[in-house]
């Protein structure tokens, strides 16, 4: 069938003043530009016009369904930017817990070692450790912000601000 409406729309368009047959052979409709049975019916053509304002009215409805449809990707991809923008804020949060377990363990740690030169150094060492620690979150949670930032600013962007 498909085959079929698409030789028809071959033929109408390539011939359009030329006269179309149409004929059943084996079972199957054919159109052809001659009779192609003796059975064969000539097929009517008609044509329509399309006024200008029907034209403009069916132009000015496609602008509209694609403003809509403008509207509707712009929106859902601020949605998907907030949920990313969730997310992330998530992760720093869990990110912040860590280090605070990482940190309390630490002192933990500190508070136990000796009151004496090794104990010191002991204690000193872990010092280290702590601001070690701080600055490996500190550093993950500062690209995540400014990747909240930029998503944020993308955001007012698709909004029009």
């Amino acid at each position: 069938m498909k085959y079929l409406l698409t030789t028809l729309a071959v033929l109408i368009t390539t011939t359009a003043h030329a006269q179309i047959y149409r004929c059943e052979i084996n079972g199957e409709t054919i159109y052809s530009q001659q009779p192609c049975a003796t059975d064969a019916e000539t097929v009517e053509l008609r044509y329509h016009r399309v006024d200008p304002q029907s034209a403009a009215a069916a132009a000015s409805s496609a602008a509209d369904l694609k403003a809509s449809n403008d509207a509707m990707t712009r929106e859902r991809r601020i949605r998907e930017i907030g949920n990313e923008i969730g997310r992330l804020e998530s992760r720093n949060r869990r990110l912040l817990q860590s280090r605070d377990r990482e940190i309390g363990q630490l002192r933990a740690r500190q508070r136990t070692a000796n009151n004496n030169l090794a104990g010191a150094t002991y204690r000193q060492s872990i010092a280290e450790e702590m601001s070690a620690v701080n600055q490996r979150y500190d550093t993950q949670i500062r690209v995540n912000q400014e990747q909240i930032g930029r998503m944020r600013d993308d955001q007012r962007t698709l909004r029009g601000e």
